[in-house]
């Protein structure tokens, strides 16, 4: 979500292994609503399947997630135009 004009406050959520970016709807409402101009939850390898008995979050090892969580802030601060 983003309120459309430059941005210099941004804050990311990172989910936890097997949950999903639907945990922060209401956090994130919040965060907007007190003027962030983006809130952005990325969405971990592996993770958002439709088939929820998928067996593709056994090919997700710490260090990836951890790398995925690190680079997230990679889009966020390029929308952070003081």
């Amino acid at each position: 979500m983003g309120h459309g004009a430059g941005t210099w406050r941004v804050v990311v959520f990172v989910h936890g292994f097997t949950n999903c970016g639907e945990q922060f709807e209401v956090l994130g409402q919040q965060f907007y609503d007190a003027g962030y101009e983006e809130c952005f939850v990325p969405r971990m390898p592996h993770h958002g399947l439709s088939d929820r008995l998928t067996t593709e979050l056994s090919k997700l090892s710490t260090g990836r997630w951890w790398r995925s969580a690190a680079t997230s802030w990679t889009l966020p601060r390029a929308w952070a135009t003081r």
